[in-house]
């Protein structure tokens, strides 16, 4: 691409950015962005930061050429969603300093004055040839040295679209809740067994590439297929529907989050299985397999393999 990225640099003040934000022309209550993830400590040094008139890091914002005023964050809205909070009363400062123990509310009209008149600066990123990949190598490289994002983070942050829409929606369906047995994952580590569950079931070939690569060229190939994603989506609840009514909730327990090991042997199989046409199972043998799941060699086989295995005695069951 020859032609150079086109941006701009302002000093913008506290009041203006809340403005944008109140108006909706920042957004930052999509689900596309991770769960907020900073601690009272580090969100009270940020605010204190900008009352001192420390340097803060920059924000980066995408300003699209058909939403004329609009932006999407490219980078900051950790920063963006603390400026938000602490000015709407949501953040009292956790840390010794002037502003000690005080919401915005409690300062006095002068330091309010003070604060809102503070300026950080943004960098608008102007319209990037409809490219989204220029987005995220922008976002990618500003990430590089901060605070790690996790896989489906970025995946959230980068591709959304139907097919996350669609993911995170299963992810707080009753029955999935009850097999994965711990609270929502701030990060996303549980959507992500569902990204999985769609992309192994998707792709015929599950030897072809990692699984981490499958993850994400599904992901990006398929990003608002909404077709695919409801017919996944059904194939998903019709796996958890046969697993509770055959094996019951407690199959997939781990002190984690769930037993990789069975998620590989019988709820993916079950998918590709479900996806074909197959609708009458048994189990008889799988039961065995389960049982031995402890065993070293079964724990030390790769993906692909415990999904063969699954395929193999689930067919074979269902044939006999």
């Amino acid at each position: 691409m020859s032609e150079k990225l086109r941006y701009y640099s302002l000093s913008m003040s506290i009041f203006e950015i809340i403005r944008l934000i109140e108006n909706k022309q920042i957004e930052i209550d999509t689900n596309i962005y991770r769960n907020f993830i900073w601690s009272k400590k580090k969100q009270s040094l940020f605010i204190d930061s900008i009352y001192r008139n420390f340097p803060v890091p920059t924000i980066f914002l995408y300003e699209d050429e058909k939403s004329y005023g609009k932006y999407k964050v490219i980078d900051g809205i950790q920063r963006l969603r603390t400026i938000h909070a602490f000015f709407n009363n949501e953040l009292k400062i956790n840390l010794k300093g002037p502003l000690q123990y005080s919401t915005f509310f409690d300062l006095p009209n002068k330091e309010q004055d003070r604060l809102l008149n503070s300026v950080i600066s943004v960098t608008v990123v102007e319209d990037i040839w409809n490219d989204d990949k220029v987005v995220e190598e922008i976002f990618y490289r500003l990430n590089i040295g901060g605070t790690n994002l996790t896989s489906q983070e970025f995946r959230n942050r980068m591709y959304s679209g139907i097919m996350i829409d669609t993911i995170n929606n299963l992810n707080n369906t009753e029955l999935w809740r009850k097999f994965y047995n711990k609270p929502n994952n701030p990060r996303y580590k549980d959507s992500e067994e569902i990204l999985k569950f769609f992309a192994l079931v998707y792709n015929a070939n599950i030897k072809s590439t990692s699984l981490t690569e499958q993850m994400d060229r599904f992901i990006q190939e398929n990003r608002n297929n909404t077709e695919l994603a409801n017919r996944l989506a059904d194939i998903f609840n019709t796996v958890l529907k046969i697993v509770y009514n055959e094996f019951g909730l407690d199959i997939l327990k781990n002190r984690t989050g769930i037993d990789q090991q069975i998620y590989m042997l019988l709820f993916i199989p079950l998918g590709i299985l479900v996806s074909k046409g197959y609708d009458k199972f048994s189990f008889n043998k799988i039961r065995n397999i389960l049982s031995d799941i402890k065993n070293d060699n079964i724990i030390k086989m790769p993906v692909y393999r415990l999904i063969l295995i699954g395929l193999d005695v689930l067919e074979g069951d269902r044939n006999d």
